[in-house]
């Protein structure tokens, strides 16, 4: 079973990736990544999580792809042959922003 969610899990941000590099247009200078996709077991919902740079524009973005999830959870059911796709939802990937953290810190110690 969780080799079955972990397919999925790469197949939706696989999919996904290139279905918001072709169809929404963020502000210039704004680069969205999709780090991971996290399916419940059941594959009814899963978590998109998106890394945002530069980093102030997290919340726009987040917003925009809330405002878009129609239009993109219905591409994505076209483009997918699944019986159910899970429904997705957004939020930015802590991991991410707590490493460039650490990296930024680290940085520093070996300046001083």
């Amino acid at each position: 079973m969780e080799k079955r969610i972990s397919k999925i899990n790469e197949l939706i941000r696989s999919e996904l990736s290139g279905i918001i590099a072709r169809t929404v247009e963020f502000r210039l200078g704004t680069l969205v990544t999709i780090t991971s996709v996290e399916c419940d077991p059941e594959a009814k919902e899963a978590m998109v999580h998106i890394t945002v740079f530069p980093s102030d524009r997290e919340q726009e973005v987040i917003t925009l792809l809330k405002k878009l999830s129609g239009p993109l959870q219905h591409t994505l059911n076209r483009k997918l042959s699944m019986r159910y796709v899970p429904q997705l939802s957004y939020r930015i990937d802590q991991e991410q922003v707590e490493g460039y953290a650490v990296e930024a810190l680290l940085d520093s110690i070996k300046e001083n």
